[in-house]
């Protein structure tokens, strides 16, 4: 299954043309590093080319990691999202061995020159503070470099994380209420649980870990009686139409498979992981649509029907392959999934 997870990414990246690549690169180039589209599509082609897919883009990856890792430190470009992405890919290319020594050892050296207080665009400053889920991709990317080795920021992360245990509610899901406190969109819930779910299986073990692991617990089964027959999310506001959803809600649901079968639970277990399998089925639905769309629907792509303005192409297509990623990165391919799940 973890295979099916990289076959996946590299058929969302095939949505890229070589074209579109180079077009994309040469105006980030001449307009600088704005936002986290550009830096998610290099460490999602630097994680592929590790494992084999795409060799035909190493080339022109080195130039963009070259790009990414250099400007992150020095310019708000929504890193929040995408630095977590970067180290990932850098893991990958130490593992695979397909990048020389001294390349990656100055892409490190540049990453570690970040500063959380300059480089991140929502931080909080306090526990209290009214920060949403950007600061809690803030934590997952600092936790995520301080991993690698690249930094030491325990009491950082401790303070972003602080100013979301607030935003659970009775049934442990996370309230995003960008607009109010009535909108309360079910796909913002599974991103950030999904966020606390790769801090605690990469190893968070801080002063909040009972609190967020009770949190994930509660509402990993209530995830479990929502997901649909066809394994998509339920509906509902903004951001809602995306594949990159269920790749979210993939990866959820492996970490809890995980979970019960440390505690003992099989049959809980298999059931969680037939539900990882069910999201993938429907990823890999949408991908193979042709042409490939970043939304689930079958509108021509010129008419964005069906997206936010923000929610353009070139950064929610790659992030469907960079939401299969940490899917792959939390599945135990020796757990078996339920047949016929109830």
């Amino acid at each position: 299954m973890r295979e099916q997870y990289i076959d996946l990414m590299e058929k969302a990246l095939s949505a890229y043309s070589d074209e579109h690549i180079l077009r994309y690169f040469a105006e980030v180039r001449e307009k600088g590093l704005t936002e986290h589209g550009f830096p998610r599509l290099t460490a999602n082609i630097g994680i592929l080319a590790s494992h084999g897919r795409r060799q035909d883009l190493i080339p022109i990856f080195r130039e963009m990691m070259d790009f990414c890792c250099n400007q992150i430190p020095k310019v708000k470009a929504a890193n929040d999202f995408s630095v977590r992405e970067i180290i990932c890919c850098l893991r990958e290319l130490d593992r695979s061995g397909i990048i020389a020594q001294e390349t990656l050892d100055r892409w490190k050296k540049e990453l570690s020159a970040i500063d959380p207080w300059k480089c991140y665009t929502v931080t909080a400053k306090a526990p209290e503070d009214p920060v949403k889920n950007w600061a809690l991709f803030t934590a997952v990317s600092e936790f995520f470099r301080q991993q690698y080795g690249l930094c030491e920021s325990e009491d950082f992360i401790d303070l972003q994380i602080a100013s979301q245990l607030k935003w659970f509610d009775e049934n442990g899901m996370y309230k995003d209420n960008a607009h109010s406190e009535i909108h309360q969109p079910l796909v913002y819930d599974l991103v950030a649980r999904g966020l606390f779910c790769l801090l605690l299986h990469f190893g968070y073990r801080g002063k909040y870990y009972d609190a967020i692991d009770a949190h994930l617990k509660k509402a990993g089964l209530l995830s479990l009686q929502m997901q649909s027959v066809t394994g998509e999310l339920p509906y509902g506001g903004r951001s809602n139409q995306f594949p990159h959803n269920e790749a979210w809600l993939a990866s959820l649901m492996e970490f809890e498979a995980n979970r019960y079968a440390r505690e003992g639970d099989k049959d809980l277990s298999a059931v969680f992981k037939a539900g990882a399998v069910r999201a993938l089925a429907s990823v890999e639905e949408w991908l193979h649509k042709t042409p490939i769309r970043h939304v689930k629907n079958r509108f021509p792509t010129e008419t964005k029907y069906g997206c936010e303005d923000y929610a353009y192409f070139d950064k929610y297509m790659i992030t469907t392959a960079s939401f299969l990623y940490t899917g792959y990165l939390m599945c135990d391919e020796a757990l078996p999934a339920a047949q016929h799940p109830v």
